[in-house]
């Protein structure tokens, strides 16, 4: 999620690096916050 946050505020990319199991279960909260308010 804080790649996301980063994102919008700095209008780059923000890049996530996560773990297997549970950091990528973490992960798919946010990358799914993201594409939702991503710019169409």
């Amino acid at each position: 999620m804080m790649a996301e946050a980063y994102g919008k505020l700095t209008t780059t990319p923000g890049i996530a690096f996560v773990t297997r199991g549970p950091g990528a279960t973490n992960a798919s909260a946010g990358i799914h916050v993201a594409m939702q308010d991503r710019p169409r």
